[in-house]
This record gives C-alpha cells, structure tokens and sequence, in this order.
C-alpha cells in the first residue's frame, strides 16, 4: 500500500455543547442526533422516509493511554481516526420520500472532533477522507450533517514495530449505544485488558460494568459503576474490576445516554511480544451468531472461539467453519456451557486460512474469537480479536489504512443462507471499481483490497456479514487486524427524526 494515500485536512476547534455543537464563539443549529438502528433503517410499507440529515459515531483514541490512576505507567502509542462518506455510485438510485429527504438541500459537513485539546478536521465534500493522528489519552467523535449524514463510515489502526511495544490494532468506530457487550482478553501473566468508553453527549452518563468469566460472575464486577464525563473518555483496567480472568466477556450498559465501548488486550511475556488488539462491541445474546473475519495462522495453536451464556441455563453450542469452498467441520463442534460462564473453543485443528464461525445455541449466547499470527523463533506474535457481526443492511463500509509499511487487506463476505452484493473499492485518485460477488449457502467469498483508501459493500439479496482482515509482515514477523463491517444509516422513519431542539 503507498504512503500517503489520503489527505489529512486541518480545521478550527471544534468542541461538544449543549443541544448543539459549538465552533468557536458561533453555534451550529445541528442536534446531536444518533443513526438509527439497523432495524429502523427498514422502513414499513407505506411508511415516509427520508435520508438521515445527522449520523454519529465514537472512535476509541489510543486505548494504551487515558488510565485514572496514575501509578499505572501509560504506553506511547500514535492512533490514526480517519473518516469517510461513501461514493455516490454506492448511494441509493432515488432519493428518499418527505421533506428530510429534500433533493434541494446539497451542503453538508463531516467532522472529526477529538474529546480532547486537538484541533477539529472536516471536509463538505462526499467521497474525500479526512484523518487526525492521535498522540494524547482521548477519543473522537465523527460526526456528518446534511448530504453527507448518509453511508459514514469511520475506523482507526495502529502499528508499532517497537519491541515490546509491537503489535497492530484496526477498530470501526461506532454508534454508540445503550448495551454492549465485547469479548477479548486472557488470564496470563502480563496480559492486560483496558476498557475504554466513550460519551458523545454532552450530559455525564452512569455506565454499569458486569464481567462473566468461566467461574461465572465476580462479585467484584457485577454492578460496578463508572460516570463518564460528557463529551469525554473514561479508561479502566478489567483486572481492576475482574482480576485474573482466564475468558472475560463484559457486558456495558449506561444509563443517561448511549457511550462507545471498547476493549484493548495487550500481551507481553515477560519482554516478549505476544500481542496487542482492539476490539468493538459484539452482538447481543443471540441462538444463533456469525464471527467472520477468523484466521488460523501456520503451525499456530492459539486461535479459539468465546462464547458467553449469560442466561442461567446450561447451552449446547454448536460450532462449524466456513470457508469459500464450503463449511469445514470443527473437531470440538459441540460445547456444553454452564449458565453464568464463559467457554474457550479450540480451533488449532482447522488448517492455516480465513473463517467465518457459525455458533448455534439452545440458548442465547455472546460470541467472539481470537486469531494469533505463527509464533517466531523468540515466541513473538500477534493477536486480534473478531466480534461477531449481523447480516448487512442497506451498506457498509470503512475507510482502509494508510501506513508507511506494506500490508494485506482482505474483504470477507460469510453466509449461512447465502446472497450476493456489490464491492466498491474506491482509489486515492476517485477511482471507483465494482465487482459483484456471489455467496453461496454456507460458505465466504474472498475479495483483496489492494491499494484501495476505501471499501464499501451493498447487498443485493440474501443475507451477508462482512469484515476486513488486515496484516503486515517484516522481519520481526507478521501481524494482524480484524475490522467488522456494520450496515450504516442511510434512512430513517420520518417519525424517528428528532426536532432541531430538545
């Protein structure tokens, strides 16, 4: 991939006020409204929609930074947030019906607003990347209006080759919300899990903390409480919360408005590298769960699926891989999880490849898996966590790295139904190339990224769950990323929008 692929645009200090957003002395008579749901992005028969005129989405910042208690020594880490409105070839072919959807209304504005001191970027046109590099404990706030609101995608990555310090992470940034529940981390000596959360409001919110281990619950977890500022960032170790958990699942819920919730899993063996990863939420307890985006590296034990039952049943998992040529059988393909725990499911005995897990249930459960790169003379590797992910509603996408060192990119698309969609990649020059891809039952599809800045994927029928895996290699070995892609809010029920003022 070449250096440079995208632009990074400066602007003026941007910073989060009440009802609105406010620029410098001036205000902007913009609300700070939410996407709505996937659900709500399929509107009723007979129901007047019209184009979402605001979208939102948090970004996590450097999770190695920001701890309240300050004995902990923090890690020099530089993140990139970069933000992205899709092409107009991947937007609807009629405009949405009723006056939000108003084709008179052209203007509109992406912004990239750090929770900290750092200066704002923005950008009024459709199609152009903008990107901030962070260096400082705060996360960003990607905010869209107007034309612009329709298909945001936003991520940020990061890659140190340092020693002890190496390890590449890549991380949607996303709705926040009122639950979430994210699944990463271990129990081994010198791993360290950071949960980091983030409020786009402007009010406090109370966010209650509950982790789920393979003991079951910890006293010391359940029900223990954080407020995260309004328009800030909140950090905690999960040891502070739940020492020692060998499969920590954690479950967020807030009460006052919705937060971003995120999970760091670093992994230092003595001075060993042994992996750093980031990961966004999973889906809500569910019978049935798809995590695409899974890798078994060569000769590599350490790649497992998670899987919560946060109900107080016993669950009898099902497990099966798909793979582009069909579903491959899982030796452990039956699980028994007591109710109240967590379960690690080995995967070491599929051959080295790209996944998607099928998990089916008798009771709902919370799912994701963790891949780690093939372990160097020294015992150097990396890690990186998938969550599982729904079917694509209407688009999805996400802005691709921009790194001074080479890498792979992957588009993974898994069914269990199957279906087919269209692939935009989109070029540093504007490029756009489309290829459709056919997903048959049960199976993936497999497509590279190339030097593409962005990539998007519009269904077309059936059901696909996408992600992107990422990874480079040098001399110290390789290392890996995982982005889940999500539906984006395009429309919204006329009777959803909120008014411009509480």
């Amino acid at each position: 991939m070449r250096p440079g692929a995208a632009a990074t645009l400066r602007g003026t200090v941007v910073v989060l006020a009440v009802a609105g957003l406010a620029v410098g002395a001036g205000w902007l008579e913009v609300p700070l409204v939410l996407p709505p749901t996937v659900a709500d992005e399929v509107a009723a028969p007979g129901e007047e929609t019209a184009l979402v005129r605001t979208s939102a989405l948090a970004c996590p910042g450097p999770e190695q930074q920001g701890l309240v208690d300050p004995t902990v020594p923090e890690q020099p880490q530089e993140v990139t947030v970069a933000g992205v409105t899709v092409p107009a070839e991947a937007l609807p072919d009629e405009p949405a019906t009723g006056p939000g959807g108003d084709p008179a209304q052209h203007t509109g504005e992406l912004s990239l607003m750090p929770t900290g001191d750092d200066a704002a970027v923005t950008t009024g046109s459709r199609g152009e990347r903008v990107s901030l590099d962070l260096r400082e404990p705060e996360g960003v706030l990607v905010l869209a209006d107007g034309v612009l609101a329709p298909g945001l995608a936003a991520g940020q990555w990061h890659l140190s080759l340092d020693e002890q310090r190496r390890g590449m992470t890549a991380t949607p940034c996303t709705v926040p919300a009122e639950e979430s529940w994210l699944v990463a981390g271990g129990g081994e000596a010198g791993r360290v899990e950071r949960l980091v959360l983030v409020n786009p409001a402007t009010d406090p919110v109370t966010v209650q903390l509950q982790v789920l281990g393979g003991d079951g619950t910890p006293e010391t977890a359940a029900g223990e409480s954080l407020v995260v500022p309004g328009g800030g960032r909140v950090v905690t170790l999960l040891d502070a919360l739940a020492p020692g958990l060998a499969t920590p699942v954690v479950r967020v819920t807030s009460e006052g408005g919705p937060v971003g919730a995120f999970l760091g899993d670093r992994w230092l063996q003595g001075s060993t590298d042994r992996g750093l990863a980031l990961t966004s939420a999973t889906l809500p307890p569910s019978p049935a769960q798809l995590v695409p985006g899974v890798r078994v590296a060569e000769g590599e034990a350490g790649t497992a699926l998670r899987v919560a039952v946060p109900g107080p049943s016993q669950a009898v998992v099902q497990v099966k891989a798909l793979t582009p040529s069909g579903p491959v059988r899982v030796q452990q393909d039956v699980t028994l999880v007591p109710g109240g725990r967590t379960q690690d499911i080995q995967l070491s005995d599929l051959p080295a490849g790209a996944y998607a897990l099928e998990v089916l249930s008798d009771e709902p459960v919370v799912a994701g898996a963790m891949s780690t790169t093939s372990s160097t003379e020294d015992g150097v590797a990396d890690q990186a966590w998938a969550p599982a992910s729904p079917p694509v509603t209407g688009l999805a996408g996400a802005p691709l790295p921009d790194l001074e060192q080479d890498w792979d990119g992957l588009l993974q698309l898994a069914s269990t139904a199957g279906g087919t969609a269209e692939v935009l990649l989109v070029r540093a020059d504007g490029e756009v190339s489309v290829q459709q891809e056919q997903v048959e039952p049960d199976t993936t599809a497999e497509v590279p990224v190339g030097d593409a800045v962005s990539v998007w994927v519009r269904p077309l029928s059936g059901e696909l769950s996408a992600a992107l895996l990422l990874g480079v290699t040098d001399d110290g070995g390789d290392l890996s990323a995982v982005v889940p892609l999500s539906g984006l809010p395009l429309v919204s029920s006329l009777t959803s929008v909120a008014p411009a003022r509480p």
